[in-house]
């Protein structure tokens, strides 16, 4: 049997508000699907399920730890909406039902959770050469980031990456590496480039959050206060 975790999940299907914002953020049909499978999974086989939750319930304030902290007292994130990269501040943005969460603002990290995963588009640009700063100010408990270095496709097959990365995890697979592989099984051409980035106290420990930890291995928070960080993209 793996190690029993903690486990949230929450997304965002609906984006109400002025007309620009309904054209900027399409309803996303299908974004329930990847978190439902990782929660369903890890149900399944022993986690505890901290929280589930979407739309209007799910709020900034919850998850950057400056109001209920629920995402403090987890061990696995995995969250899906909208995502927004901006070069000009080397800055990514996770779109709420209603506003935005700038990530890592807040407390987020700190306490909670050592894995978070961002099932949107455009957690960093690639063509960005600063994008590890905002990773810069992740709190010690936080030590790997997933997410696409790419639009990210929201569809009843591609959103079945949910599932195979729960399946790989819970089977004791490297968190890291199972979730560039889910990814790119389920991915549409030109689309879908998943990343993975490990925090750590150095280098080292860095890439063995990269590519070595595991649900049955998680970390202890991180004692340096600027991570090394080291990062790896599927092809």
């Amino acid at each position: 049997m793996p190690a029993s975790i903690t486990v949230g999940v929450g997304w965002s299907t609906h984006f109400p508000g002025s007309l620009i914002r309904k054209f900027t953020y399409r309803q996303l049909r299908y974004a329930y699907r990847s978190p439902s499978f990782v929660a369903d999974a890890m149900l399944a086989r022993g986690s505890h399920l901290r929280f589930f939750t979407f739309d209007e319930r799910l709020t900034a304030r919850d998850l950057d730890g400056t109001a209920n902290a629920i995402a403090d007292s987890i061990d696995l994130l995995y969250v899906a909406s909208h995502g927004e990269y901006s070069r000009g501040s080397s800055t990514y943005k996770f779109i709420l039902h209603s506003g935005e969460w700038l990530v890592p603002s807040g407390n987020f990290g700190a306490a909670g959770p050592s894995v978070a995963v961002f099932d949107t588009c455009d957690l960093i640009d690639l063509a960005d050469p600063q994008w590890h700063k905002a990773w810069r100010t992740a709190g010690p408990q936080l030590r790997l980031v997933l997410g696409f270095a790419s639009p990210a496709t929201s569809a009843l097959d591609s959103t079945l990456r949910g599932q195979d990365f729960a399946d790989s995890i819970l089977a004791g697979d490297p968190i890291g590496p199972a979730w560039l592989r889910a990814v790119h099984a389920n991915s549409y051409p030109g689309r879908d480039r998943a990343i993975a980035i490990g925090l750590g106290d150095d280098p080292a420990d860095a890439d063995w959050a990269l590519h070595e930890m595991r649900i049955s291995h998680l970390p202890t928070p991180r004692s340096a206060g600027i991570p090394a960080i080291r990062a790896e993209v599927c092809h």
